[in-house]
């Protein structure tokens, strides 16, 4: 259509509305997706700030399912895990070895009731908790900072069940109190009531970008509950850090545990950050398709409004040489033609606000409480940049244009 309208003097209506129109669609969707990308962007960045609770470096987790056929008692699987540590313990390079029924930044850990001291066990006083058994050491492997009271110790593989519980949990419960020694109530350990012997760190359970499936933590010593309780099984994670990156010894942690029981599976070993890291994956690629696309319009509506412009200076030949012979100073001349492309990209501009706006409130998923939908710095940053390129987009033609020799131009058709 452009180059059709070049080989005429001006360029009918239908064709100059339709190569406006190009353009403002193009800056338009330029802004959405850019504003998009950016506040997407934003948002991924400030996740990967956030706090986990726990360090997962130099971690890795190895998850072994001894079978339940040969290890029939809570003796002979306390037996086998304890063989197990000890030997992968003593590969050189390995610093801390414990246990836990479920990884932290892992989704799919187990979660159960509770019930505050002092109530019925009814369905309107439940609440739910994630909940670990984990043995010696766990808390100061993974480094879950120790707020109150202890963690578990040898002196907790025999007698009553305690429990360690998070911040938001003591919070909860005991707002204003020592929740240290107090009670509460739970189903997994089949007691009238637990002790509560220390509260630690909340931790991101389900990876730095998902709620957490509850909103409360407990831990149990592996030791005082039944390996067959409430259906648990003895599958375990075990949990190594090492004075570097361990994944290298995976082979050796592997034979060490293969060599307490040649049967037992060990299905696999990878550091504790890939759980973290592939709760982003999904964000990540959001991020980079919405880069990419937002690449390709302003690549597209820089073009376009060259294309336009070069175009409108093309067909405006004959006009502009008979400004500049009659006078007209070079500077006006790129005056007129940039403040024509320049008017094309303010509206859309304009448009692209709006569908901005429009854009982002169904991008919820990708927004973060610290980054607003409409975050005004952000509208205004890509504005502006689109603005810079818009101008540069037509200072090209318009330079072009005071080139015009005005006896060629009057001779132009």
């Amino acid at each position: 259509m452009l180059k059709d309208a070049d080989h005429h003097a001006s360029a009918g209506s239908r064709h100059r509305r339709a190569r406006d129109l190009l353009v403002i669609v193009e800056v338009a969707l330029a802004l959405a997706l850019a504003v998009g990308a950016v506040l997407a962007t934003r948002s991924l960045s400030a996740i990967q700030r956030v706090d986990p609770g726990f360090d997962p470096d130099n971690v890795v987790a190895s998850v072994v399912s001894p079978s339940a056929d040969r290890y029939r008692t809570a003796a002979a699987v306390h037996q086998y895990w304890a063989e197990a540590q000890r030997r992968v313990a003593a590969i050189p390079g390995i610093v801390e070895v414990s246990l836990c029924s479920g990884l932290p930044g892992y989704i799919g850990s187990a979660v159960d009731t509770f019930y505050p001291l002092g109530v019925g066990r009814t369905a309107e006083n439940a609440r739910m908790a994630t909940v670990h058994r984990v043995d010696v050491g766990l808390f100061e492997l993974v480094r879950i900072p120790l707020l109150a009271g202890r963690t578990f110790g040898p002196q907790d593989a025999s007698g009553p069940v305690v429990v360690v519980i998070d911040e938001r949990l003591a919070d909860e419960l005991f707002p204003g109190q020592d929740p240290v020694g107090k009670r509460l109530q739970d189903r997994l350990s089949g007691q009238p009531s637990v002790e509560i012997i220390g509260v630690v760190g909340h931790i991101r359970q389900e990876g730095l970008d998902a709620p957490d499936r509850t909103p409360f933590q407990m831990y149990y010593s592996y030791r005082q509950i039944p390996p067959d309780t409430q259906g648990f099984g003895i599958t375990m994670h075990m949990l190594v850090r090492g004075d570097g990156d361990p994944l290298p010894l995976s082979p050796q942690i592997r034979e060490a545990i293969v060599s307490v029981d040649s049967q037992d599976p060990t299905w696999g070993t990878e550091p504790l950050v890939a759980g973290l890291e592939r709760s982003m994956k999904p964000r990540r690629l959001a991020v980079k398709l919405l880069t990419m696309s937002a690449g390709v319009a302003l690549l597209l509506a820089a073009l376009g409004l060259y294309a336009v412009m070069a175009s409108a200076v093309a067909q405006r030949t004959r006009e502009l040489g008979v400004r500049m012979a009659l006078g007209a100073q070079p500077g006006a001349v790129v005056r007129l033609v940039v403040r024509q492309g320049m008017t094309l990209v303010g509206v859309g501009l304009l448009v692209g606000t709006i569908a901005a706006l429009g854009l982002t409130r169904l991008m919820t998923r990708l927004l973060t409480d610290e980054v607003a939908a409409a975050d005004p710095w952000t509208y205004a940053a890509v504005a502006l940049g689109l603005a810079v390129v818009g101008l540069l987009a037509t200072f090209i033609p318009a330079r072009r244009a005071t080139r015009i020799d005005p006896l060629v131009a009057l001779r132009h058709e």
